[in-house]
């Protein structure tokens, strides 16, 4: 059996910020029936089918309908269309999206927070972002005795292309590859319904180590029961993972942080 493992990011890497990178595994046979429901569901919100609605979409919308923020001008001819209805029911929307994923599947969120300038190139952290996410992807389809191919979106091509081929052949912690295919493979996200929902992943991910209440309670809810646990290992280690904060900073500021986000999303 075949494991579609959708992967998208979230955060900037920068001083004093969370980064994220997130994926979703879901078999074969799963995703075409959430691919239907999805389509299903964009046609009840008034979302057309060509078109992507972000999660950051909801919030543009939520400062235009209750601050009298304008909406930000590289988005505002596509968002205009969505200001008739209140954002809740776009919020809605998302929730909703997210309650379509199988309970089979499986979520892995790889995180960081720079406390000072970041200490790597961006090249350099994007790739250990997407060997971590490996990792951890080849052991659970090892665990569940099944093969996978990881998607991207195209936008990211170039450069992870490269990373992925690299990172699979050296083969790095790790004997060889045997469950992941050997080329990474790419999608347009607008017309991608696993993509759309891991965006929503993502960025709920995100906005909940930032402590954003409404991002919380979606996250405990639909996202958490879903994050990858093995054995009797600690989900940090499995389906949550730090990455750079043990033992890098001063004074435990990274161990610190690691029992804060514990406690902030009772992992």
């Amino acid at each position: 059996m075949v494991e579609f493992v959708f992967s998208d990011e979230a955060g900037w890497i920068k001083q004093e910020r969370y980064y994220l990178r997130t994926a979703l595994m879901i078999n074969e046979n799963e995703y075409f029936k959430l691919q239907q429901q999805f389509t299903t569901l964009k046609r009840d919100y008034g979302i057309p089918l060509d078109e992507e609605f972000k999660a950051a979409d909801v919030w543009h919308l939520l400062k235009y309908q209750e601050k009298d923020t304008p909406l930000p001008k590289h988005h505002r001819k596509r968002l205009e269309k969505y200001t008739s209805r209140p954002y809740s029911d776009y919020w809605e929307f998302i929730l909703k999206s997210l309650e379509l994923i199988p309970n089979t599947s499986t979520i892995i969120a790889v995180w960081t927070y720079f406390f000072n300038t970041p200490f790597k190139s961006q090249e350099e952290i994007e790739r250990d972002f997407l060997q971590v996410l490996m990792l951890r992807v080849e052991d659970e389809l090892k665990e569940k005795n099944g093969y996978g191919i990881m998607l991207y979106d195209q936008a990211s091509m170039k450069k992870l292309s490269s990373y992925y081929n690299l990172i699979f052949h050296e083969g790095k912690f790790v004997n060889s590859y045997t469950h992941i295919k050997d080329s990474i493979a790419f999608e347009i996200s607008t017309f991608s319904s696993g993509l759309q929902i891991t965006d929503y992943i993502a960025s709920i991910t995100h906005n909940s180590l930032r402590g954003y209440s409404f991002s919380l309670d979606a996250f405990k809810k639909s996202i958490k029961p879903l994050l990858r646990r093995y054995r009797t290992l600690e989900i940090l280690q499995t389906g949550f993972v730090p990455l750079y904060l043990q033992g890098y900073y001063k004074e435990n500021q990274g161990e610190r942080l690691i029992n804060e986000i514990r406690e902030k999303l009772d992992l």
